[in-house]
């Protein structure tokens, strides 16, 4: 006869934990003096400061902080979401395993517009009906309001294609507070993506009044 091991769970979503998350993190499963293993990517950790030194302002998505004695672990392997995970059914194990749930609770996000099940057909749905109003409408100026939905949606169908793959649960090494915020990161990328789409709009829609101008 074999005992029939019971766990405790918890899913943290599309979350971001920094610094001082972590840092509570280790210290709830520090018992006695006793760190826990602490490992991310291909490394493990002799300490927070080594941890948070690799982590950085970039962050990881894969990370491991784990003990046995409480058992108690986080785990994140690097896809949507983390694990707060406690194999043991003891008080101290439990106790343990809420506090570190309590700890991370409010790094969790909403699900992104791009992870959601319905955003692609949405998009697509949106650039064929703006495709077809745009052929009803022939060679006339209410086609051009036509022609720019469908190339906006089909270049928002083209970008969600391309960032179904992108980390949605990051750990970094700095405070929440020092992280830049998404517009100081990319904001040179989005200036010379609007600039570039708003042109190659510009050029499209002049080339298709031109041609239709020739035609007649």
């Amino acid at each position: 006869m074999k005992r029939v091991e019971k766990f405790q769970q918890y899913e943290l979503r599309f979350c971001r934990v920094y610094k001082e998350e972590l840092q509570e993190v280790i210290n709830l499963m520090t018992v006695g003096g006793d760190k826990p293993k602490i490992e991310s990517g291909d490394f493990e950790f002799d300490s927070a400061e080594d941890l948070f030194n690799y982590l950085g302002d970039n962050g990881a998505d894969q990370i491991e902080i784990s003990r046995s004695r409480p058992s108690v672990s986080l785990t994140s392997r690097g896809f949507r979401s983390a694990t707060i995970r406690s194999y043991g059914s003891d008080d101290v194990s439990l106790a343990l395993f809420q506090r570190v749930v309590n700890a991370l609770r409010h790094c969790e996000r909403r699900t992104p517009f791009r992870a959601q099940p319905w955003s692609v057909g949405v998009t697509a749905g949106l650039t064929l009906l703006a495709g077809f109003n745009a052929v009803n409408h022939g060679k006339s100026w209410a086609s051009v309001p036509f022609i720019c939905l469908a190339v906006f949606s089909a270049g928002l169908t083209a970008w969600l294609f391309k960032v179904q793959g992108r980390r949605d649960t990051l750990f970094f090494g700095v405070s929440r507070a020092a992280q830049k915020s998404f517009w100081q990161r990319k904001r040179d990328d989005i200036l010379v993506a609007v600039i570039s789409a708003t042109l190659g709009g510009i050029l499209g829609v002049a080339g298709t009044l031109v041609t239709q101008a020739l035609s007649k």
